[in-house]
């Protein structure tokens, strides 16, 4: 088990190297033909697009109803840190699995 797990990260470092630069997390694994069976990869390009995406939706809001946005925001003063804690954790676990079903 070791020395798969040495090959793994070894195949990262080649890729990052190949690929330039960016994050570059990948693993393979092949069917008895030798064929990929799963393979995933991020790097710079698909990034930034998340980040720019990110932005659209966030400025959807307050251009479309900015006094609800300011009534959104006076109402979060009043939630608890605990509780915006828990919500923040369950919107990263919601993208985590949306990223790991779409990737």
């Amino acid at each position: 088990m070791h020395a798969q797990k040495k090959r793994f990260w070894r195949r990262c470092s080649q890729r990052k190297r190949e690929a330039g630069f960016g994050i570059e997390p990948v693993w393979n694994r092949r069917d008895s033909d030798g064929s990929a069976v799963k393979s995933v990869s991020l790097n710079l390009s698909d990034l930034l697009a998340a980040l720019g995406l990110f932005f659209v939706f966030e400025g959807i809001a307050p251009f479309i109803n900015p006094q609800g946005v300011k009534r959104a925001f006076a109402k979060l003063l009043e939630v608890r840190d605990r509780e915006l804690r828990i919500a923040g954790l369950g919107s990263m676990l919601v993208g985590v699995v949306i990223l790991f079903l779409v990737r």
